[in-house]
């Protein structure tokens, strides 16, 4: 098995979702719901008992988004678990469906953003090199999708912080050029490119802060005015012009 379900290792969530998140919160369909943040349970509850183990997995990750926003950590903790557990079945009547490798991914991810949430960096390492290596089984069934060198490099992102975090800057530059070449590849092949474009900038300039961090300020301050240019040569691309100008917002902070 990709994922062995381990309780003991559990015991020792792309910035996610925290913003969307919040914003639903916002809208008064939401506010009106009463107990809102129980529907993705039941949603899960009901597709287990009809036997459909990819959407019940899906439903769980979202109970477990919603409840890590609400500080429930137990309850994410359980949420992201189950979630495993409809993956991993649904992954064993389909081994070679894209879509259920991306769904266990997808849980993987999970586990291990929680780990990170409480600095347990081991933990966090262990689900999220799963996290990677379904990636790229995914990408390899997925047939010219720009989604799938797409989640490989968020995983190496997830790597690269995880290096970053403990002091290993060469390590966290390697991941990080290695998810900015595959964020290029996704970005030659799709046909919405905005977003893919802001997640190829947002990943460059985390190359150039660790190489501020060892002290090539020089080198660092022409490859910031760099991702400015490609940022401002970018023509209004709907849906993303906030993120846009969040993005030069953020290089200049840096720069």
């Amino acid at each position: 098995n990709l994922i062995v379900e381990d309780p003991i290792y559990i015991e020792n969530i792309r910035e996610t979702t925290k913003n969307e998140m919040e914003a639903f919160l916002r809208k008064p369909a939401a506010q009106q719901m009463g107990r809102w943040d129980l529907e993705p349970m039941e949603k899960a509850k009901h597709s287990e008992k009809n036997g459909n183990h990819g959407d019940a997995a899906n439903h769980w990750i979202e109970y477990g988004r919603i409840s890590l926003l609400m500080a429930k950590h137990e309850e994410a903790l359980s949420a992201f678990r189950n979630a495993n557990h409809q993956a991993l079945i649904n992954y064993n009547k389909e081994k070679e469906c894209a879509c259920s490798i991306y769904t266990l991914g997808q849980t993987a991810y999970w586990l291990g953003y929680y780990e990170y949430t409480k600095k347990n960096f081991s933990g966090a390492s262990y689900f999220w090199d799963l996290y990677l290596k379904l990636s790229i089984k995914y990408q390899q069934l997925s047939h010219g999708d720009p989604l799938g060198p797409a989640e490989v490099s968020y995983a190496l992102n997830n790597m690269g912080t995880l290096e970053r975090d403990q002091g290993r800057i060469e390590s966290a530059m390697k991941y990080f050029e290695e998810s900015a070449e595959l964020k290029l590849s996704a970005i030659s092949i799709s046909k919405e490119k905005g977003a893919l474009t802001l997640e190829y900038v947002d990943t460059l300039s985390w190359i150039t802060s660790m190489k501020e961090s060892k002290g090539l300020f020089a080198e660092a301050e022409k490859e910031y005015a760099s991702h400015l240019q490609i940022l401002k040569k970018m023509t209004a691309i709907q849906g993303h012009e906030k993120q846009r100008e969040e993005m030069i917002a953020k290089i200049l902070q840096l720069a």
